[in-house]
């Protein structure tokens, strides 16, 4: 099973749980026995009831907490994964309009700066694209460099 969606499912339980803990410490039992649940009909006693409505009222609560992890993922600014050895943390939005610490953009080895759709073209939706498109005079400035350098083939060589 995957790593996030197993994550997924345990954060989920842990909220209902806790929610389901304090409801079931505060409420008195009278609340559980008030109203029958017509799901199992042979347990139509009283410790039935009080059991068919703490399951559904915990069945209730995973699917709310389900609900709002899923609402809280959706409209969040970031997420870090933390392991043993490293920590990546993962910005959504405009990464270069921020500030705060330093950007790694890796480029190919070719230093390609042409953005567009071709083969070979840098995709204007990529890191790199944006980067080249807010950059307009990086190819002139790498372009000038490749000229600056005096390069000599072996095959040159006498």
């Amino acid at each position: 099973m995957n790593k996030f969606i197993l994550k997924f499912a345990v954060d989920c339980f842990m909220l209902s749980s806790a929610l389901i803990t304090v409801c079931f410490s505060f409420l008195p039992e009278k609340v559980f026995s008030e109203y029958p649940p017509p799901i199992l009909e042979f347990a139509n006693n009283e410790s039935g009831i009080i059991i068919q409505n703490r399951l559904l009222l915990f069945l209730v609560f995973l699917f709310a907490s389900a609900i709002s992890k899923r609402i809280y993922a959706r409209f969040r600014k970031e997420y870090t994964i933390k392991e043993k050895n490293f920590v990546i943390k993962i910005e959504y939005g405009d990464l270069l309009q921020k500030n705060a610490g330093k950007k790694v953009i890796t480029f190919d080895e070719c230093y390609t700066t042409t953005v567009g759709h071709a083969l070979g073209d840098v995709k204007p939706e990529s890191i790199n694209g944006q980067y080249l498109l807010q950059h307009n005079d990086i190819g002139a400035r790498i372009g000038q460099l490749r000229n600056s350098l005096q390069i000599t083939y072996a095959s040159d060589v006498g």
